[in-house]
Formats: C-alpha cells, structure tokens, sequence
C-alpha cells in the first residue's frame, strides 16, 4: 500500500487526501437542514421559558414554565395563571413558525412533549373543576375568549406536531379521568368539557 501511495502523483495524492478529508468531516458533521435551522431558532425564541437555564455550581434550576404549571395548578385562578398562559401564548406562536414538515424534529423535543400536553391538560382540569360542570353553558369557568383561543391553539399545534391519532388517544384518556367522569357516559362528559370548544371560532 505505501509503495502504491508513493506512486501516486503528489496532485493526485493531495486531491484524494481532500476528498476523503471532507468525507470524513461530513460524516463527524451532517449537513444542517432547513429544520435544523428552524429548530435553533425556536430554541433561542423560548431560551427563558421552556428550556432550563445553564447549571451553576452543581445546581440545576427549575425552568419558568415549570414553575409557572405548578404556580397555576396550585391556584387555578386568572392571577396564578397569568404568567404561564403569557408563555404558552409566545410557545404557540413560536410552534406556528416552524414548517410543518418540520414536524418530527418539532416531536422529538422533550421540553415540547411535556409543556404541551401537560399545559392541555391543565387548562382541561382546570375547567372541569373538582366535580362536573352544572350545565353546558358553565363548562368554560373563568376561562373567557383569551384562556379558549390559547386552548385552541395548543390543541391544533398538538395535532399538528404529534398527530391526530396521539390527540384523540390523549383527549379519550382526559375525559375518562376527570373527577366523576366515570359515574357518566362519554355523551354525558363531552359536552360539559373544555374538549368539545368549537375551534372554528376561536381562530
């Protein structure tokens, strides 16, 4: 082989050696795409809420939509929710920015997963309360066009992002879950939750 390498004219033998050179970076480095690009961009939109801050000192911090979830799971109230429905207001317009066929990049996040579903299904418990809704008319709570467009918004991206299929599985286990759904038919349950707003107008 070294007797073959020497043989070689040295333009010849300095072209292989660039070729193989760059091969071997593109594999250490894949090329970025057009979602990978989306993705940083998304990522640097939603540094301060969804994603954690740097580790100093060993300590890890809690992210601010983290908190702001519990802070509205504890209260349920405008003031306590305020400042995650701000944040998940900016998540969603975020979303909406990056392609569709971006999709399974989009999937693929963690903090994503979590934060979406988790903030549905908060604003579905929310709205159901500790038991069921009196009537159809009182099924939205405090919840007024602001909290139901929100609502909306995260629904679409969530199918959107994950699928149809993976909604209508999550959305059956939320309505088989709320508090005393299972003394009702699912007939009984939908219309009194938050699941069956009619997206069509909050556009």
């Amino acid at each position: 082989m070294d007797q073959f390498i020497s043989s070689l004219p040295k333009a010849l033998l300095a072209i292989i050696i660039l070729v193989v050179g760059l091969f071997v970076i593109r594999l250490a480095q894949p090329p970025v795409t057009v979602c990978d690009a989306q993705m940083k961009i998304f990522r640097e939109s939603e540094q301060k809420f969804l994603y954690p801050a740097p580790v100093v000192n060993d300590i890890t911090k809690k992210t601010v939509v983290t908190r702001n979830l519990q802070q509205c799971r504890d209260e349920s109230t405008p003031g306590g929710c305020f400042d995650l429905f701000q944040g998940l207001k900016k998540l969603a317009a975020d979303l909406y920015d990056v392609p569709s066929h971006c999709a399974d990049t989009v999937a693929s996040e963690k903090e994503i997963q979590t934060t979406v579903w988790e903030s549905m299904k908060l604003m579905v418990q929310i709205a159901w309360g500790e038991k069921p809704p009196v009537s159809y008319s009182l099924k939205n709570r405090w919840f007024d066009s602001s909290e139901l467009t929100l609502f909306c918004d995260l629904r679409n991206q969530s199918k959107r992002i994950f699928g149809e299929e993976a909604y209508a599985e999550w959305q059956n286990k939320m309505l088989s879950t709320l508090p005393d759904a299972e003394k009702m038919t699912r007939e009984q349950v939908w219309p009194l939750s938050v699941l069956s707003t009619p997206c069509d107008l909050y556009r």
